[in-house]
């Protein structure tokens, strides 16, 4: 069915942050022209389809409430979505701080001052041009942020006057059009890395929102085998599709790359929520959604590790260095989730042990004022029979 998590798109999170890790590693390491990883940061567009999904599933809850109060619903939505990969990305900025003090010393406050505004996630903000971030990933978080702040109230908006919500991202969609052209013609097209990347996540986002909805037809209806095993195949294709995109060594990728793998990320997204296609049924769930789990802090942390590498394993083989930076960075990744995971569940225990304590003492409570008001009551019989 539309909305619930999928085994397969858990899983391709994981797979397709490792082909960002991939790409990344090009920076340390001479791959000597076309390589494995040469467009994976394609994997950056499926990421935005499936946000989007997921914000249309969200926001179908949300049309449901009886009233909409815009800066508090939009404030609270807002911060649940930064507090699920805060405290990841923290401590990948203190992990990278760490490193570059302990092996570039010389240009820490140069880098600082250049990345501060990183910190908060602020670097994919249309007035820091020239800002990349300590994290230079995290320019995709600080993108979907901004687009999320803009897509979430104007979707609340629009939900209370249509009826069919399915012309809520088409409308989005639509104004996007009207602010690129505007935008265009004031700067004679020559849009700013930043300004591109955001109205660049924006429309994704949209598009994976009207990917939730065709998805939902889709599971509400009734199918043939035939069907069926056609939409697992169109499924299957559109996911190698997308993966062979980013491994193919041929230039002319990096100018059409990015619309065919956001078609092809679209299509496989729908298909794979709807509930017709591939089966998940032998895949074990716990080990899926751990993997998906992994991805975001992965995508995060990776950074911190080709950079202590580029510090620290300049003398070995560009093979050894791709794979140390790989196994250190899953690594890292699976142990600060872990520690995090514990911390939350020990929150989690703490949190109902005080709500059980203070009921029980609610309980003594009620129970001294019940014993209190039957002497009370006694008392007051003994003086009437007197």
């Amino acid at each position: 069915m539309a909305g619930k998590k999928n085994c397969v798109t858990e899983i391709l999170r994981f797979v397709l942050s490792i082909f960002v890790v991939g790409y990344h590693t090009r920076s340390i390491v001479d791959y000597g022209g076309n390589s494995l990883f040469q467009f994976g940061y394609f994997a950056v567009e499926f990421f935005f389809i499936l946000s989007g999904f997921l914000l249309a599933r969200s926001l179908e809850r949300a049309y449901t409430a009886e009233r909409f109060r815009l800066l508090p619903d939009t404030g609270r939505f807002m911060w649940r979505k930064i507090k699920s990969f805060l405290p990841f990305h923290l401590v990948a900025v203190v992990l990278m701080m760490i490193v570059i003090a302990a092996f570039d010393t010389s240009s820490f406050a140069a880098r600082m001052e250049s990345g501060w505004t990183g910190i908060f996630l602020l670097q994919s903000a249309v007035v820091w041009t020239t800002c990349e971030g300590l994290i230079v990933p995290e320019w995709y978080l600080s993108t979907m942020l901004i687009a999320i702040l803009i897509i979430y109230p104007c979707a609340r908006l629009l939900g209370r006057k249509i009826r069919r919500k399915v012309f809520v991202p088409v409308i989005l969609i639509a104004g996007l059009g009207v602010v690129a052209v505007a935008v265009g013609f004031g700067i004679n097209w020559s849009f700013s890395w930043n300004l591109s990347n955001d109205l660049r996540g924006f429309g994704e986002m949209c598009a994976g929102m009207l990917c939730f909805y065709l998805s939902r037809y889709l599971s509400g209806r009734e199918f043939g085998e035939k069907t069926r095993t056609a939409l697992a195949s169109v499924e299957t294709v559109c996911y190698v599709g997308a993966f062979a995109v980013m491994c193919l060594p041929f230039d002319i990728i990096g100018t059409i790359g990015i619309p065919l793998v956001i078609v092809l990320s679209a299509v496989a997204v729908t298909i794979s929520f709807s509930g017709h296609g591939l089966s998940s049924a032998k895949l074990s769930e716990k080990i899926c959604l751990k993997m998906g789990a992994l991805s975001l802090p992965l995508y995060l942390l990776h950074p911190v590790v080709i950079e202590f590498a580029s510090h620290t394993m300049t003398a070995l083989p560009g093979w050894a260095t791709v794979l140390l930076v790989f196994a250190v960075s899953i690594a890292l990744t699976f142990a600060v989730y872990e520690i995090y995971a514990a911390l939350k569940k020990h929150s989690v225990r703490r949190a109902a042990r005080t709500e059980a304590v203070g009921g029980v003492a609610e309980n003594l409570s009620a129970y001294d004022v019940s014993v209190a008001e039957k002497k009370q009551e006694d008392k007051d019989e003994a003086k009437e029979d007197k």
